[in-house]
């Protein structure tokens, strides 16, 4: 990606440098992002929370980072005060899963979606505390799925490897969710609007998997 410097000295307000905050959505973790301005080259360093991580072996003096939002499936690229009459060049390499980059669009498809209505779900349990492995250690595949976008902004950036594998047991980590939503023993009206709210959550989050 290209940003051409400022041209023209007519707008006597122009700043001197311009914040810029790009997102990438629905694509997998970077594998190296690059910046290059005023001449030079610089790795930017992954953050996350705002913090630092220290897997990178060559950073920026810049404030330059990339960082993963996991339950958006968005990378996020922040470049602060960079010089408007330099302009820039970003590269942005993709961390690919194990079957080749041409395999991400179909993993990611969907999982945006899946992970905002198992959220959803385990919400309408959580009001009456009613969710799986709220109190058993038996079950809870609703609870790591309604998690997992979470765990994808950590391991976007800690582990690529374990971020892909994350994603491609999704499907049966649902199926799981619903499996044990199916069987839960609810008695009151109440509860059972809850189960079959939920499961319609779930199922919403199956269609756009499918």
């Amino acid at each position: 990606m290209k940003v051409a410097s400022a041209i023209g000295t007519h707008f006597n307000q122009m700043p001197a440098s311009r914040d810029y905050t790009l997102r990438f959505v629905n694509v997998g973790p970077a594998a190296k992002v690059t910046l290059t301005t005023a001449g030079k080259t610089m790795e930017l360093r992954a953050a996350r929370h705002g913090h630092a991580h220290s897997k990178a072996t060559k950073t920026s003096d810049s404030g330059a980072t990339w960082s993963y939002d996991g339950p958006t499936t968005t990378l996020v690229v922040t470049l602060p005060a960079v010089v408007t009459a330099e302009g820039f060049t970003l590269d942005v390499g993709l961390a690919c899963p194990s079957a080749g980059c041409g395999a991400a669009d179909a993993l990611l498809s969907g999982l945006r979606g899946a992970m905002s209505y198992t959220k959803k779900a385990k919400a309408t349990l959580d009001e009456a505390r009613l969710c799986p492995g709220e109190s058993d250690t038996e079950t809870g595949a609703t609870q790591t799925l309604a998690a997992t976008g979470s765990a994808l902004s950590h391991e976007a950036i800690a582990d690529a490897n374990a971020f892909w594998t994350r994603v491609a047991g999704v499907p049966s980590l649902l199926s799981d969710a619903q499996a044990e939503l199916e069987d839960m023993a609810v008695d009151d009206d109440a509860s059972k609007w809850r189960q079959t709210r939920a499961l319609a959550l779930l199922g919403a989050a199956a269609t756009g998997l499918a």
